[in-house]
């Protein structure tokens, strides 16, 4: 294959459509009745979502049984490309070591490092969120207010054009949270559109 089939091929792979709406979730159907935290609401705005400015991120959930801390995140990033064809995202270290991508995360340890350094956004104070563990107990509940949804800036401006460029497009992603005990805390199951 020459050089220029193989650039046409892989930019239809990074191609793919950004009009109209394209967001939506479910809790990951094999987990969706025993998970600690329950989604009942999730939604990510505008639809699809601009790089570099900002999102807005809503929830309701429940707490339906008490967690045994650390608690660990499994997230698979694939992006949706040509013929609906799913390449997963590798996970790789950014400046600073910091993982990105289909990565396994500490939660406690990854919200209290976002904690010291930036500190608790009012979006999480003004919602009675928290930015730290460990999390409310049995029969509690997290929501945000219609009106106070939690923003998020998507900054892309110092990384090359042409990560810019691939960042762009359809992406399904997968947050799967377990305790020390190994028993499903949270599991769900989403799609988004970027654009930049």
């Amino acid at each position: 294959m020459d050089s220029f089939a193989v650039t046409a091929f892989l930019a239809l792979l990074v191609i793919s459509g950004s009009e109209g709406a394209y967001f939506s979730w479910q809790q990951c159907p094999s987990t969706a009745d025993d998970a600690a935290l329950q989604v009942r609401d999730f939604n990510i705005s505008p639809d699809p979502v601009t790089l570099n400015d900002n999102a807005y991120m809503s929830l309701s959930s429940e707490v339906t049984r008490n967690v045994t801390y650390p608690l660990t995140l499994t997230l698979t990033i694939k992006k949706v490309t040509f013929f609906d064809w799913e390449m997963r995202i590798p996970c790789f270290s950014m400046l600073g070591g910091l993982p990105v991508g289909s990565c396994q995360y500490d939660v406690c340890s990854s919200l209290e490092y976002l904690e010291s350094r930036y500190g608790c956004p009012s979006e999480f104070t003004d919602n009675g969120l928290p930015c730290h563990c460990p999390f409310a107990p049995a029969g509690s509940s997290y929501r945000t207010a219609s009106t106070e949804p939690i923003r998020i800036f998507l900054d892309t401006t110092g990384l090359p054009t042409i990560m810019t460029t691939f960042l762009t497009g359809k992406y399904r992603m997968i947050a799967d949270v377990t305790d020390a005990n190994d028993n499903k805390v949270l599991c769900v199951e989403y799609r988004m559109n970027m654009t930049s």
